[in-house]
């Protein structure tokens, strides 16, 4: 069965959601290609009436883990300790994918709203030191100025204030002399009166029973449920049940669909494209479909166009791609993950969104953000954080301190009351020098890091650990990195990226990068890509909204349909 539109939409991330909505505002017949489900509210995993080992199970059978192609059988081997969930047939396909790549994973989201169901709903402008690296000739910052206003306009941000989470980063980065500290915006409904006058405060205040906490908060809660407020149960990442992160499934998409007629087409994964005399022919793996549209906007994700470009150069479908830069100046964001334990303020990282504030590091192009803990996964965090707290002393011990130690003749502090309470997540992000590049490996991907990259990587993630070292000491906690990157067991290891970016860069010619500043690919006319794939070097901050407004921008660029 032929389906024919003016412009097919590959992916429905913030890339795809922008030029979906935009192009059928062109009056452009617009069909968005989904290779994930459209997810509802209820069937987000975790749940606070259920118990911790409930919300594993649930979680676990929400995600895929795949390295080179092959879905590793994690949730087999999980399932020998904890057994099949009950809406296990529900995530297939699953909510959330972790690439294992090497030296950098890859968490990414699959569904309807792309990384907006799972992303911590910040939105943050990039400052012009990360353009610098951007094709040249345009003032990047000025361009993308009026696309930023219109895309916060129609998402539409607020402000998380009051939470101890944040109060803490704000001493953090006060009393180490450490950068700037402000409030981030939000893609959140707003945050009911408790957050806002200082009721929150009450609410998690330190003298009080935890009797009179649980029942204060169980009152807030269901207030919020009536009102459909935030319910600062620090479950962003997980999805939001009530509904009140603004994803674009609820905005962009839904005015697409609904207000302009743009068809929807869940669980269509592409796999190829073809040109045609007038247009592309679209083929869906698994479905008995094929579109065809005069103009396609790929943005299927970092991960995801790169790789529909790479098959498409290998197939020889789409010949003209370019050899020297396919693949190329693949980023983590800089993103960096550590943990100060023991801190001596209150920190309460399961209440709030996920993230309320964050340390600006400018001109260095560094941001650093407090990180929640969903308040489902507390339980966890408890048995998680003291473990790797304790190992954070190993590593830093002497060896002669080391041989005391197993002697029984030095000791470790081991702290047993409810770790949240004074534990803080950082969140890292900064300008990594895009040094990866991703190639075809058998049908998937990988990443390939030459012996220099990763040296500059790691002296990169150092300068980070430093900073992270003095905030930490700066609310007198104990810091501790990811232990997938320093861990007693290897060397520096992993690296772990929620923010992959490049692969298919902007440059002003074939030389430089696979698409022009436009989003249109080199060599193949009306095919465009409008994602994080294109964004040719690390932002140093959340790059949701500039994917976005970039996507506004090239939407807008691309000829009304007379």
């Amino acid at each position: 069965m032929m389906n024919e539109y003016d412009a097919a939409i590959i992916g429905s991330g913030f890339g795809g959601a922008v030029t979906a909505y935009k192009l059928a505002m062109k009056n452009y017949r617009v069909c968005i290609l989904e290779r994930g489900p459209q997810w509802t509210g209820e069937y987000f995993p975790g749940s606070a009436e259920k118990n911790v080992y409930e919300n594993v199970q649930e979680i676990i059978s929400a995600s895929r883990l795949i390295k080179m192609g092959n879905s590793l059988g994690v949730r087999e081997e999980l399932r020998r300790l904890i057994p099949r969930s009950p809406m296990e047939e529900l995530y297939e396909p699953p909510l959330w994918e972790y690439r294992w790549l090497k030296k950098m994973d890859v968490l990414t989201a699959n569904g309807v709203g792309g990384g907006s169901l799972i992303y911590a709903n910040v939105l943050c402008r990039a400052h012009k030191e990360a353009f610098q690296d951007w094709p040249q000739g345009m003032d990047w910052a000025s361009e993308l100025e009026r696309h930023y206003d219109e895309v916060e306009g129609e998402i539409g941000t607020n402000i998380a204030i009051g939470h101890d989470k944040s109060r803490a980063l704000e001493s953090a980065s006060k009393n180490s002399g450490k950068g700037q500290w402000k409030s981030v915006n939000l893609a959140i409904q707003k945050l009911h009166d408790r957050v806002n006058g200082g009721l929150d405060c009450a609410i998690c205040h330190p003298n009080r029973k935890e009797e009179e906490l649980k029942a204060a908060r169980a009152k807030a809660c269901e207030k919020e449920k009536e009102e459909g407020l935030c319910m600062s149960c620090g479950r962003c990442v997980l999805g939001c049940k009530r509904l009140n992160k603004r994803t674009l499934d609820l905005n962009y998409i839904r005015r697409a669909v609904r207000e302009k007629g743009a068809h929807l087409y869940p669980n269509h994964e592409v796999t190829g494209i073809k040109p045609l005399d007038n247009g592309y022919l679209i083929l869906c793996d698994e479905q008995e479909r094929a579109f065809k549209a005069k103009t396609v906007v790929i943005a299927a994700g970092t991960l995801g166009s790169t790789r529909l470009l790479l098959r498409c150069k290998n197939d020889g479908t789409l010949p003209n791609l370019s050899d020297k830069t396919l693949g190329t100046k693949f980023s983590g964001n800089g993103d960096f993950q550590g943990f100060a334990y023991d801190c001596n303020i209150p920190v309460n990282s399961s209440i709030g969104p996920t993230i309320t504030s964050g340390i600006d590091f400018n001109p260095k192009t560094i941001m650093v953000e407090e990180g929640g803990i969903p308040d489902v996964l507390a339980p966890l965090a408890q048995a998680f954080i003291p473990t790797f707290g304790v190992l954070a002393q190993l590593m830093s011990l002497e060896f002669t301190d080391f041989i005391n130690l197993i002697m029984g003749q030095k000791g470790l502090e081991f702290k047993e009351e409810d770790v949240t309470k004074k534990s803080i997540m950082f969140l890292c992000m900064g300008r990594d020098g895009a040094y990866g590049k991703i190639r075809l490996s058998g049908d998937d991907i990988d990443v390939d890091w030459d012996e220099e990259a990763c040296k500059k990587l790691e002296a990169f993630i150092e300068g980070l650990e430093t900073e992270l070292q003095g905030l930490s000491a700066g609310i007198g906690g104990t810091y501790f990195p990811n232990p997938l990157w320093r861990n007693p067991m290897w060397d520096k290891g992993k690296l772990v990226t929620v923010h992959p970016l490049g692969g298919c860069p902007m440059g002003l010619n074939e030389k430089e990068g696979v698409v022009k500043p436009n989003g249109e690919v080199f060599g193949h006319d009306n095919l465009y890509v409008a994602d994080g794939s294109i964004i040719p070097a690390a932002l140093g901050v959340n790059p949701s909204l500039t994917i976005a407004a970039l996507a506004n921008r090239i939407a807008e660029n691309i000829p009304t349909k007379t």
